[in-house]
């Protein structure tokens, strides 16, 4: 009997495919077959046109309920491609999100989420501008409407209810800037067609680091020869959990308590800092 839902993700271009492959192929395989989905990886833009070109690919993933493919399902579940999953701990994403809704996270948590500081401590250290959800929205040209964002990294989504609201967050908000994520959060939250489901289906490293561990942000502003440092010990063969102990038992223990972790942001790559071998961790995992 063929499988009724599909886990999607696009990787357009060489290196995004590659990285795809080493950190995430092995752990959504496993997972899917697990909870009996398809795979799907789309690595060619949906959209050709001049219209399609002009904006970052990640646009795209609101045209994946107009394709042939969707028509063989009857829930869909976009993975961006700089998520890990948890196979072994993360139960099925869609289990509690009914057909007509869409399953989603909120960004930054609820209102008095303790995410929201985590926010406050990111505007200061990268100094972003915004400092409220409706001020986000009105600084990408959309209307202060809502109190909430939608992390569109991880979205349980039905091709029967849920086309035309991604077509229309596609085709109708155009010159909004880079990210798809605000129009398509607004469009959904217009049509109440959200169902929050468990934040750990969309756990974001940074976030993680900002609200947690906010001693690892200056490790993340490198200098050049530190980073010449780093990579001439990684040639030596002197494993990364090595390198960045701390980091490492950072993010291992944020893996070990999550279902999918979002690296945004280029950090995926961070994924080497897992040490799930250490007998420490193990006696945990099993836990």
């Amino acid at each position: 009997m063929p499988n009724t839902k599909a886990l999607v993700t696009m990787c357009v271009g060489e290196r995004y495919l590659a990285q795809w492959k080493k950190y995430c192929h092995s752990n959504w395989e496993k997972y899917a077959q697990k909870y009996h989905y398809d795979l799907i990886i789309i690595d060619q833009l949906l959209d050709i046109s001049e219209k399609g070109k002009s904006r970052p690919p990640h646009w795209q993933k609101c045209l994946i309920l107009s394709q042939h493919f969707s028509e063989k399902y009857e829930r869909i579940v976009w993975i961006d491609s700089d998520i890990i999953c948890n196979e072994e701990l993360a139960p099925c994403v869609l289990a509690d999100v009914p057909l007509e809704k869409i399953g989603a996270v909120r960004s930054w948590g609820a209102e008095q989420s303790p995410k929201r500081l985590a926010r406050k401590r990111q505007l200061q250290h990268w100094g972003i501008s915004e400092p409220t959800q409706r001020d986000t929205y009105q600084k990408y040209g959309l209307p202060p409407a809502y109190n909430e964002i939608i992390q569109t990294g991880v979205l349980v989504l039905s091709p029967k209810y849920h086309r035309n609201i991604l077509e229309r967050s596609y085709y109708e908000h155009i010159g909004v800037g880079e990210w798809e994520m605000f129009p398509l959060s607004y469009e959904i939250l217009k049509a109440n067609a959200v169902h929050w489901i468990d934040e750990r289906f969309n756990c974001v490293w940074g976030e993680q680091i900002a609200l947690h561990y906010p001693f690892l942000l200056k490790g993340y502003e490198k200098s050049f020869f530190r980073l010449k440092i780093e990579r001439i010990l990684e040639k030596m063969g002197i494993p990364l959990p090595f390198l960045h102990s701390l980091p490492s038992q950072c993010l291992t223990n944020v893996y070990l308590n999550n279902y999918f972790i979002h690296f945004a942001g280029g950090l995926l790559a961070d994924t080497e800092l897992l040490d799930l071998e250490n007998p420490f961790w193990k006696k945990w995992k099993k836990a």
